[in-house]
């Protein structure tokens, strides 16, 4: 069976050998799970937007020199812009673990802004390897932990 991305190309491919038919643009999502349109200029080049669904808005990512890309240099910056963005581990205490404080907040505001719920980092002193960092939708009720902010509290 052919995969979501094979049937794409083949029905691009079939639509783009018939007469009168013009593709324009194309609609895809990166590994982090945001949607992109990558569409023709004429005279060549594409422009590259982010489309957000959930707001019914879609804002352009320029080219270093201009609003217009080169193929290869848009899928450069789709592949840096777009990595699947790498998580902390499960671990033993069942919270998202990091190794620094800064990962673990980062990881906490983007949570935040996904869900629109308050998220806390904290410290996880207590565990097996001191120093590791956790990532928590509820609020912490012991131990040194921070806001997303980086405001320190406990």
């Amino acid at each position: 069976m052919k995969t979501s991305n094979e049937r794409m190309v083949d029905a691009a491919s079939r639509l783009a050998s018939r007469k009168g038919v013009a593709l324009h643009s194309l609609e895809f999502l990166t590994p982090d799970r945001r949607t992109w349109s990558l569409e023709a200029v004429a005279g060549g080049g594409f422009r590259l937007f982010e489309v957000d669904r959930d707001q019914g808005t879609s804002e352009e990512h320029d080219a270093v020199d201009g609003d217009t890309w080169e193929l290869g240099d848009a899928l450069d910056y789709l592949g840096a812009v777009g990595a699947a963005k790498v998580a902390g581990t499960i671990g033993a205490t069942g919270l998202r673990e990091f190794p620094t404080r800064d990962a673990a907040l980062a990881h906490a505001r983007s949570m935040e802004r996904e869900s629109g719920m308050p998220h806390y980092v904290l410290s996880l002193l207590y565990s097996d390897r001191a120093g590791d960092w956790g990532v928590t939708g509820n609020a912490p009720l012991f131990g040194e932990w921070y806001t997303t902010d980086g405001v320190r509290h406990g």
